[in-house]
């Protein structure tokens, strides 16, 4: 998968920002970068993973699981981040 400077400490599971990589590869991978985080603003309009949860873990991870798929189903339904 690609991911930003955070996970660099794993080359053969994350690909990187890479200074060797030629122009339209970063550009693929900065939009890409991009759409997950657009992704992310999906899920964090829920308040999910900023607000207390009093119901214990497990319903904690039901509740996410729940949200991470009506965000999905947006997406697929017209509210799509944008193409790579």
């Amino acid at each position: 998968c690609i991911g930003d400077k955070g996970y660099l400490g794993e080359p053969e599971k994350v690909m990187g920002p890479n200074s060797w990589d030629a122009p339209e590869v970063r550009k693929f991978k900065g939009r890409a970068r991009a759409r997950h985080e657009s992704f992310n603003k999906h899920i964090k309009f829920f308040e999910c993973m900023d607000t207390c949860f009093h119901h214990g873990i497990e319903e904690h991870e039901i509740c996410f699981e729940a949200v991470v798929v009506i965000c999905q189903y947006k997406m697929e339904m017209g509210t799509p981040p944008f193409d790579v």
